[in-house]
């Protein structure tokens, strides 16, 4: 009994969070890098004056959410 009762818990827990939508990870995540000044999103040009600027390589990633 104690052990379906633990299983009936752990499970309304994960379903109590709806799936994220692709737009809903990609407005999240660019909210967190854009407050974040180690990285440059979205801005190539900006990306590659600082480098320049920085004398330092420039790492660019193209990122896919599924």
């Amino acid at each position: 009994m104690k052990r379906f009762l633990i299983l009936a818990m752990a499970g309304s827990l994960g379903a109590a969070e709806p799936k994220k939508t692709r737009d809903e990870m990609v407005h999240e995540d660019r909210a967190a890098l854009a407050e974040n000044d180690a990285w440059v999103y979205n801005d190539l040009a900006r990306a590659v004056a600082e480098a320049e600027k920085a004398k330092k390589p420039l790492m660019v990633i193209h990122r896919c959410i599924p």
